[in-house]
């Protein structure tokens, strides 16, 4: 049986497992949405709105209205920046310590005899070094924006650079997402070999990269496998977010709305499955190839040599083993 559908049977079989992985990513998910609801909120009762835009928004004039958002988001745009640069690294610091305790009970249930005591702090370590590689390939991806709009501007008369500056940023941005992606994806499985072996955050790095130039064509389909389930989970999702947003609009907003958040929930979950699934697949491949690895590395039995036997026999078998035969 390959190891995507050992490891999806296995951890359905083993619904704490699903349960631990929904716990610490839910958990993050809300104190996040409620910090950057909060942190927002506040900003957002700090803007001084006039009776005049009130009234220019109430109006159908699309340049009146566009202008009245333009200063109000030149008025909290510095604001805005600020938390920004704030509430970025404790985000990152927050999913750090909530992907180490989550990670670390996953894992410890996966591999319940062969986990080493002390790893916290390893994994702590890992896991921030993935956070602040997704903040620069973030800032990657504004900086996109930023030099895809610096063509534009810089020759605004020539009716050639809106689709110049659409095409390079349409490149450079998926190229960052496709960076991001490859090295997120070694990253999210090198917990495995801090827990299981006691490896360093860079060891681990460097296991999980090896696993895929060890196992490249199981490690290939393996990551095909849980790629394609991710899609397709993704699509279904979205028809079914779009049918309960139809259905309930039908009758009221509030109905459509509760509709779709049940459709996204159920979505978040089942992800939560596969992703745990997923670490667990990738832990029996590498099993796998150790328990082969150990079976092709066996010796055999080492011949012993004769001379020695020979000499280390009594003088009475050497003897009669010179004795000549019975005459025919």
């Amino acid at each position: 049986m390959s190891p995507v559908r050992s490891a999806l049977r296995d951890v359905l079989r083993r619904p704490a497992l699903i349960l631990a992985e929904i716990a610490w990513r839910w958990a993050f998910g809300a104190a996040a949405w409620a910090i950057i609801t909060y942190s927002i909120g506040r900003i957002l009762r700090g803007v001084d709105v006039s009776e005049a835009e009130i009234l220019i928004a109430r109006r159908s004039d699309a340049f009146l209205i566009a202008d009245a958002v333009a200063r109000i988001i030149a008025q909290v745009l510095p604001a805005f920046t600020r938390l920004l640069l704030v509430l970025a690294p404790a985000l990152a610091l927050l999913w750090a310590i909530a992907a180490t305790a989550g990670r670390a009970a996953t894992l410890k249930v996966l591999l319940e005899p062969q986990q080493r005591p002390a790893h916290a702090i390893s994994l702590f370590w890992l896991n921030v070094i993935r956070a602040v590689f997704t903040l620069a390939a973030l800032a990657a991806f504004f900086g996109t924006f930023v030099l895809s709009a610096s063509i534009v501007s810089s020759a605004p008369s020539d009716p050639s650079r809106p689709g110049i500056s659409m095409m390079i940023w349409t490149v450079l941005s998926t190229l960052v997402l496709m960076f991001w992606a490859l090295v997120n994806w070694f990253l999210s499985l090198a917990p495995i070999w801090i827990v299981r072996d006691g490896r360093g955050p860079l060891a681990a790095i460097a296991e999980s990269v090896s696993l895929y130039r060890r196992h490249s064509s199981a490690y290939f389909s393996a990551a095909c496998a849980f790629g394609l389930l991710r899609s397709l989970l993704f699509m279904a999702a979205f028809a079914l977010a779009l049918i309960a947003a139809a259905i309930g609009s039908a009758a009221n907003t509030v109905t459509a709305l509760l509709a779709t958040i049940l459709v996204s929930l159920a979505y978040f979950a089942v992800a939560d499955y596969l992703a745990v699934a997923r670490v667990a697949a990738f832990l029996l491949l590498d099993s796998a190839a150790d328990v082969n690895a150990v079976s092709r590395g066996v010796p055999g039995p080492e011949p012993q040599p004769v001379a020695s036997d020979v000499q280390n026999q009594p003088a009475s078998v050497l003897n009669a083993g010179m004795r000549p035969g019975p005459e025919p």
